[in-house]
């Protein structure tokens, strides 16, 4: 839609900076963060984007990244993410975006973060409750029909062994869970969060989404 090709368009014109010196990474991350970033394997990694291009139904993300390398995929809507874009070094950005005009169900906010997890990609908008089973289990698949076949060839590629950073886009207000008991602020909360696993999350709303443009 024209919201997540507005989002995606963006990626392009920032590309050539480093990972570490997007305006969404280096104004959200305190100095504490920016430092021990600086000394992980993200340090050298660039975003290096050329155009965008939705997929559809058609050909599995695996194959297309493959061999287009530069572009940002908006994939098929079994993949679950928004758009999905190589990046050296062993790393993926991973876009998720969404429309919200009030609190969401806490179930809600979960699929959304999870939809930005390279490791959970192909699974089912419920998958985040299936916790006794591993990333990429058989029941934890979305159930159309190319979903198994496609997260096979998205796992042969070690795209699911990526360490990504994940950007969630959501708007106006954000996605404020409706219980936030159930729900770490990296999941929701505006801002920048660097998970144990060394991912980084960004997370933004109306405060802090000019970063991006």
């Amino acid at each position: 839609d024209l919201f997540e090709e507005l989002v995606c368009n963006a990626f392009v014109r920032l590309s050539g900076k480093r990972v570490l010196d997007l305006p969404i990474v280096k104004a959200l991350a305190s100095e504490k963060q920016l430092e021990s970033l600086a000394a992980s394997d993200w340090r050298g990694v660039k975003l290096e984007c050329d155009k965008v291009r939705v997929l559809g139904e058609a050909p599995d993300a695996a194959a297309f990244l493959r061999d287009n390398r530069n572009t940002l995929l908006s994939p098929e809507k079994v993949h679950r993410a928004d758009g999905v874009l190589l990046l050296g070094g062993g790393h993926i950005l991973e876009v998720g975006c969404t429309l919200h005009s009030a609190r969401v169900p806490s179930d809600d906010v979960l699929a959304q973060f999870a939809s930005t997890a390279s490791a959970g990609a192909y699974e089912s908008a419920i998958a985040f409750a299936q916790k006794s089973l591993p990333p990429g289990h058989p029941k934890r698949l979305n159930r159309h029909a190319n979903a198994e076949k496609r997260r096979k060839a998205w796992v042969a590629a070690g795209l699911h062994e990526r360490r990504a950073l994940r950007v969630h886009i959501t708007l106006p207000w954000g996605s404020e869970p409706a219980d936030e008991d159930d729900v770490k602020d990296e999941q929701y909360a505006a801002g920048l969060f660097v998970l144990e696993n060394g991912e980084i999350v960004v997370n933004l709303d109306k405060s802090n989404v000019h970063l991006l443009f």
